[in-house]
């Protein structure tokens, strides 16, 4: 019986096994790097060869399975076209019309006959009545004549131009002279 404490080295069971290459024993297990370049290019050709057909197969089974669904839809419509649908959606929109009048009808209180908008064209139109049987039934108004208004007494227009001051001062006189001077 191994004593306790032993080490790796002095027990069989503790020490590492050497594990041998697989490829070594055969040569289907693994390449190794002696193997004939034609068995390389036959095996690269296999592996292709495998890639396209779990390719082909892959596409298979996606255009199976599209079929499938194809199926599936036209199943599922089978009993709906556009028309339908559309005289569907037109009952469906009527119906919630009459919903909602007959909702608003239920919570409507019940004095509340008329909307605001009713009651105020009601007294507008009230209120004109009453105006134009006022104004029809208002006393007439004397027409008296106006008295004529006083009018005071205007002076006379002078009838002659007024005379230049005898006197013209030294300024004016300069004026004069100038303006003559400029007509010529």
């Amino acid at each position: 019986s191994p004593r306790l404490g032993a080490t790796p080295a002095e027990h069989p069971r503790l020490r590492p096994r050497r594990r041998r290459d697989p490829s070594a024993d055969s040569p289907r297990l693994g390449a190794t790097p002696r193997e004939d370049p034609r068995s390389a290019g036959a095996r690269l050709t296999l592996e292709q060869q495998i890639i396209a057909i779990e390719g082909t197969v892959t596409n298979a089974e996606t255009v199976n399975a599209m079929k499938s669904g194809a199926q599936a839809m036209q199943h599922a419509r089978q009993d709906v076209d556009a028309d339908v649908v559309g005289d569907l959606m037109d009952d469906i929109k009527e119906e919630m019309e009459v919903a909602n009048e007959i909702s608003e009808a239920i919570s409507a209180p019940a004095n509340d006959v008329l909307n605001d908008d009713d009651l105020l064209n009601e007294l507008n139109e009230l209120e004109e009545l009453e105006l134009e049987s006022q104004l029809l039934d208002a006393p007439p108004i004397p027409v008296a004549p106006l008295p004529l208004a006083p009018t005071p007494a205007m002076p006379e227009a002078p009838t002659t131009l007024p005379t230049p001051p005898a006197q013209e001062d030294a300024d004016m006189a300069a004026l004069r002279e100038l303006e003559a001077a400029m007509a010529m």
